[in-house]
């Protein structure tokens, strides 16, 4: 009978440290989810430092909460240590967060550090899930003109421009491509687009104006350089064998001495 009892006290001493650290962890995430929510509403309104403060000790509340981690992440992020970021965003995704919205935050950091060949291997696992989404493409499009990659690129941005076409930045980096490919009518013709596009700034527009007289400069260049060559066969090598042709009427022997030596 003592052995039943000791037993029962035992159980319930269990049960008791087991409530205890339930409900603790429970106070914990309901804690960590308060200071995650202010952290957040910091970050809306700019307050960089009281975001951090809020997230940071959030994650301290509890470590295993993605939506913190996540947010900390996109504090990072707006403060361009988009290296840190990506750790952040990472973490929330092995924690069960919506690994698709994290995949592209990372895949636009990575873009955003010039990471390009990384930005691409994130961003190609989303294109049938974004598929509708012409700003995904114009990632993958411009990462992949940062690497040379002419095909993907091109094709890339196209796909942009079909789901907008009025992107100014998908046009602005297409006309990048085909003018870094010597692909001068097509750059032109783009640049054109967005120097036209309403929603392009009087500043861009002046830009985009120099691009285009600077490609009309090297067409017209070019446009002269193969008209010269006809002019220089005209004023040099047919003249030059009209004197050939006259020396050789003029001194037949010169003719019959290189016969008869040759």
């Amino acid at each position: 009978m003592f052995r039943n009892r000791f037993t029962s006290f035992i159980l319930i001493i269990v049960l008791f440290f087991f409530t205890m650290s339930y409900s603790a962890l429970a106070y914990n995430r309901q804690e960590s989810d308060r200071l995650t929510t202010l952290g957040l509403k910091a970050l809306k309104r700019g307050n960089n430092v009281k975001a951090e403060r809020y997230l940071t000790s959030s994650i301290k509340e509890d470590p295993t909460n993605d939506r913190a981690h996540a947010a900390l992440g996109d504090y990072y992020y707006l403060i361009g240590k988009h290296d840190k970021a990506v750790e952040e965003f990472k973490k929330a995704i092995k924690m069960g967060a919506d690994s698709h919205q994290l995949t592209l935050r990372i895949g636009k950091a990575r873009y955003l550090n010039k990471q390009y060949k990384q930005a691409i291997v994130h961003l190609k696992k989303l294109e049938h899930i974004y598929q509708r989404d012409p700003k995904v493409f114009i990632l993958l499009g411009d990462s992949y003109r940062q690497v040379k990659d002419f095909r993907n690129s091109e094709k890339k941005l196209n796909k942009a421009i079909m789901l907008d076409a009025n992107s100014m930045i998908a046009h602005l980096f297409l006309g990048e491509l085909y003018w870094e490919n010597n692909k001068l009518r097509k750059a032109r013709a783009e640049f054109e687009i967005v120097r036209d596009l309403p929603a392009t700034s009087q500043g861009l527009k002046e830009e985009m104006d120099i691009k285009i007289s600077k490609i009309d400069n090297t067409l017209q260049e070019g446009k002269l350089w193969r008209l010269a060559i006809p002019a220089m066969v005209i004023m040099i090598i047919i003249p030059s064998f009209l004197i050939l042709k006259k020396h050789k009427r003029a001194h037949p022997e010169d003719l019959e001495e290189e016969e008869f030596y040759g």
